[in-house]
Parts: C-alpha cells; sequence; structure tokens
C-alpha cells in the first residue's frame, strides 16, 4: 500500500481536500489497498503512477503486478529478455530471473530452472547450467541414473561398468562374456572351474554350476554334467559320472556295453558266446546263432546252421540244420563237392566213375574206364576206346582212340615204348605202321639193320641177302 502524508505536496499540484481514492482500479493495476488521502493535501494533476507506462510510484518505485519500475517508468515484466517482476513469481513460464532480467533456462547451456531443474532428459544441472549427464565421465541424471554401459558413482558422476574389472551395472548387470558381478560389485571372470557361476546358474563347458561356483564334471566320480550327460565310458547314476560298459557294470547312455556285452535290464552282461545273450544286432560268436535272444551252438551234425547257411567240415545246411554231406545219396557239400567216387548232380551225390556210370567232376573215371559223352565207358582192350593218355590194356596199342592188338605179322606196329621195347614182334619189321616180315632173305631188314643168321643187311636196299662164305 502506498500512503501520502496530509500536508506533503505533489510534484505539480496544490494541496486540495480529498477522499480516500483507489489508484489502481481505473488503470487496470492492483496495488492492493485504498490509499488514504488527508484533507487538504496537495495532489498530483498529471497520470496516475505505478501503471503499465506510467510512472513509477515514489513509495519504492512501485509498479501494478505485471509491470517493473525500470528508470522512473512502469514496463512489462516476466517475458523473456524483459526484467523480472516485483512479486513471488518473478519471472512467467520458463523463464528464470538473473541479475534482474527473465532468461531461458533448462535447456542445455542455458541456466537451470528453479529447483535445479532442466529440460532435456540426457541433460543435469551442473554449477547452475544444464549440462549433459548419464554417460561416462559425466554427471549422473535425474534420479541418480546413467545410461546403459554406466553407473552412478559416489561422486554423482557416471562411471563406466559391465566390462571385466568395472563397476557392475544396475541389477548386478555385467555385459562382457564370461563375466559376473562378485561380492564387491565389480565384474569379475565367471563360468570356469572354481569361479563364479554366469547368471548365477551357467558355466563353461565341461562344468556345472554348484552353491560354491563352477565344478568339473562328467568325468568318473565326478558330478553329472547338464542334461545328465558325462564322458565316453561313464554314465550318471543319481547325479555322478560311474564307469559303464563292462560286464556287470551299469549300461552306458543309450543301452551301450562294451564288446562282447549287451545291456540286460539296467547291467552289462557277456554276450555272443553259446548259451549267454544275443550280442547288439543278434550277433553271436563263429559258432552259434542267435535264437530268440540267445546264442545257440550251430554248424555241427543236427544243430542249426550258422549264419550263411554254413556248417562244419562234412556237413551242408538243409533245412536250416546241418546233415552229412558228399557220401553217395547225400546232398553235395558247399561249392557242389562230393566225396571221393561220387560227383555232385541237381544237388545230390551220385556214385561216379565206374564203367557206365557219370564221369566224376564231369572228366574223370576210374581205371579202365574213359569220360566220353558224360559217362564212363570201358577202355584198353581191342576195339574199346584208348584210356587216358592214349593208354591201352598190356598187349594193345591205341590207334585212332581204339585200343588194337600190335606187333603180329601183318598186324599194326606197337606204339607204346612203356609196353613194347620194340613196335614188332622178331622177327618182324615195322614199315608204315604194319608189321612184316624181316631178317631173311629177301625181306627187309629188321630194326638196327639187323638179319637173321647167315644173312646181311644191303644197306642200298635195307633187304637181308646170304651172306657170302669166306
Amino acid at each position: 500500500m502506498i500512503s501520502l502524508d496530509a500536508g506533503t505536496s505533489t510534484d505539480r499540484g496544490a494541496v486540495v481536500d480529498v477522499a480516500p481514492v483507489d489508484l489502481g482500479h481505473d488503470a487496470g493495476s492492483d496495488l492492493g489497498e485504498d490509499i488514504p488521502v488527508a484533507a487538504d493535501v496537495p495532489v498530483d494533476s498529471g497520470p496516475a503512477c505505478g501503471v503499465l507506462g506510467a510512472s513509477c510510484c515514489a513509495a519504492g518505485e512501485a509498479c501494478a503486478d505485471g509491470a517493473a519500475c525500470r528508470e522512473g517508468r512502469c514496463v512489462a515484466c516476466g517475458e523473456r529478455g524483459a526484467p523480472c517482476c516485483n512479486r513471488a513469481t518473478r519471472c512467467l513460464g520458463v523463464f528464470l530471473c538473473v541479475e534482474g532480467s527473465c532468461v531461458a533456462c533448462g535447456t542445455r547451456g542455458a541456466p537451470c530452472c528453479a529447483g535445479d531443474r532442466c529440460s532435456g532428459a540426457g541433460d543435469a544441472c551442473v554449477a547452475g547450467r544444464c549440462a549433459p549427464c548419464g554417460h561416462a565421465g559425466e554427471r549422473c541424471c535425474a534420479g541418480s541414473s546413467c545410461f546403459d554401459g554406466a553407473t552412478c558413482g559416489g561422486t554423482g558422476f557416471c562411471r563406466g561398468c559391465g566390462d571385466l574389472g568395472q563397476a557392475c551395472c544396475p541389477g548386478g548387470a555385467c555385459s562382457a562374456a564370461g563375466s559376473a558381478c562378485d561380492a564387491t560389485g565389480t565384474c569379475s571372470p565367471c563360468g570356469a572351474t572354481g569361479q563364479r557361476c554366469c547368471g548365477g546358474t551357467t558355466c563353461a563347458a565341461g562344468n556345472v554350476c554348484r552353491a560354491s561356483g563352477c565344478a568339473a564334471c562328467g568325468g568318473p566320480g565326478q558330478a553329472c554334467c547338464a542334461g545328465s550327460m558325462c564322458a565316453v565310458g561313464t554314465t550318471c547314476l543319481s547325479g555322478t559320472c560311474g564307469t559303464c560298459g563292462a560286464a556287470g557294470q551299469a549300461c552306458c547312455e543309450g543301452d551301450r556295453c562294451a564288446a562282447g556285452g549287451v545291456c540286460s535290464l539296467g547291467r552289462c552282461v557277456a554276450c555272443g558266446s553259446a548259451g549267454s545273450a544275443c550280442c547288439a544286432g543278434s550277433g553271436c560268436d563263429v559258432g552259434a546263432v542267435c535264437e530268440g535272444s540267445a546264442c545257440v551252438g550251430c554248424g555241427t551234425q543236427g544243430a542249426r546252421c550258422c549264419s550263411g547257411d554254413r556248417c562244419g567240415a562234412g556237413l551242408s545246411c538243409a533245412a536250416g540244420r546241418c546233415a552229412p554231406c558228399g557220401g553217395a545219396g547225400q546232398a553235395c557239400c558247399g561249392g557242389a563237392s562230393c566225396d571221393p567216387g561220387a560227383s555232385c548232380v541237381g544237388g545230390s551225390c551220385q556214385r561216379c566213375g565206374a564203367v557206365d556210370q557219370a564221369c566224376c567232376g564231369g572228366s574223370t573215371c576210374a581205371d579202365g574206364a574213359v569220360c566220353s559223352g558224360g559217362s564212363c565207358r570201358a577202355c584198353g582192350s581191342p576195339g574199346q576206346p584208348c584210356c587216358a593218355s592214349e593208354r591201352c590194356l598190356s598187349g594193345n596199342t591205341c590207334a585212332g582212340g581204339t585200343c588194337a592188338a600190335c606187333g603180329a605179322r601183318d598186324g599194326i606196329c606197337c606204339t607204346d615204348p612203356l609196353q613194347f621195347p620194340y613196335p614188332c614182334e622178331n622177327p618182324n619189321s615195322c614199315v608204315a605202321g604194319r608189321c612184316v616180315a624181316c631178317g631173311y632173305a629177301n625181306e627187309r631188314c629188321c630194326a638196327g639193320s639187323s638179319c637173321g643168321t647167315g644173312y646181311t643187311c644191303d644197306a642200298r636196299t635195307n633187304v637181308c641177302v646170304r651172306r657170302l662164305m669166306p
């Protein structure tokens, strides 16, 4: 309230008696109260003071709301660049009173707004001005927050986080692979044997997460790895890897056992031999065959045939059983073979080799017979075919494939030197394949140019002539 004392004179008028007047209502100003003016007080006859564009009122250079006193006059206040108002709200909107003038606030580089506020999401009030915040090395943003990869330190500035050796990010997070937040709030290596579990649950291959950290797994006596996995030759039993696969041990994963064993009711038992279980794939040892789920002996007479229809020596597979073979009237042995004196004909062994029997092996006959047209025929006697190697019985020779008597006069010459030292009987000589008389008068000379007693061989004519007596 502005009070003008009674009896004082104004700048321009004389003292007059007036009633109390309201200086602010006619001008749209609000100075708050009526100003009592005493009677006989001189009043300024000029325009009213305190309103926008008018002179400032003398008392404290006062102006109405929405105006401020500058160089003796009331001017607009509160807007950007304008003077600050003389009221609790010194500036309008987001403007701030700085050294008597309203300036913009809250933007990066500008003064901070009231309450140290800044308008940018990534800005904070630093030494009275809005500056970037939230990144490593910058001041923490509102609420002690920082952008990803940084955390708010005790000094109010953001520092890098999440990498090995750095502080853990909010929520105990670490960004580096193979790291986890330790008890000191630092990202340290994790996942290997003896280290912390990554993420509280994960370890590197060959390890499993336990309350104490990562422990080796998979080996004999160690904990089973994730998925109940164990190293080759071991299996997971009640959470621990134990040896497996040998006879009497637990079956390995997939019901596998070592060679010579098969999984039965979760345990490995010996397999393959006669009387034991069949091995994987219905396999059995040599001399045994899988029947049902057990190996039984095979290959002996009366027993089942072995794999591939095999049987022991002298036996052949017939209707799944091993039976004698090779003898006359029996099945042919493997490879269509039969005992000596028998030949395989249509899968059955038949006697062979004798006269009027089939040739053995398609070409062989006994002594005294020769194979002709698949059958054995008598040979060696006069009029019969020659035997093998063109042989004939004693006293006969092979001539044109047929045996005939030889050596006699006017007969054929003998041709088998093993039987006959001379091709013709004495006194005969072989001439043009036939035996003729020799050695005597007017006869051919015998073998070796010899002649009978009293005769000599004429070398010119190869004829025996009487020897002249001396």
